[in-house]
């Protein structure tokens, strides 16, 4: 939610002890990983500003809903680009429900079914606010604005 801080993301999950920087939109921000239960992988939660988070984001989520059920659930999503983490991937932004999903399939054999391969979690908010703090000003949407 809005205001979520670290607090209470290490009150629910356990910290690795990872840190690292990255950028999103232009600004060099601080984030932390946290391992993800029942996973093998990691949660990455970015932080702004007085320790507000401002984006998690999750390799291999292990989500079993398939991306077009996905789709017909929340509906269209307000745009569609090439993803960050995988040029032959698209991310679909759901910006109001505060969810952003990487949808391919990852290089695995053609006619293989896409699935979700990487989660992005932020507080609901507007495309713009998307694109101007929480990654959309970075080189991969300059690239290639895939379609609406």
């Amino acid at each position: 939610p809005e205001g979520c801080t670290r607090a209470a993301v290490d009150a629910a999950l356990d910290p690795s002890g990872v840190e690292g920087r990255g950028v999103l939109s232009g600004v060099s921000r601080r984030w932390l990983k946290y391992p993800v239960r029942g996973r093998n992988t990691q949660a990455r939660v970015w932080l702004g500003d007085g320790e507000r988070v401002l984006l998690i984001d999750v390799l291999e989520p292990g989500i079993k809903e398939l991306p077009a059920s996905l789709r017909k659930r929340l509906g269209e999503p307000a745009e569609i680009i090439m993803a960050r983490v995988n040029p032959t991937n698209s991310e679909w932004i759901y910006p109001t429900h505060g969810i952003t999903v990487a949808v391919g399939n990852r290089g695995d054999a053609e006619g293989t079914p896409e699935r979700i391969t990487y989660l992005f979690l932020y507080a609901p908010t507007s495309l713009t606010k998307y694109v101007d703090e929480l990654g959309g000003k970075d080189e991969w949407v300059r690239r290639l604005p895939q379609r609406r």
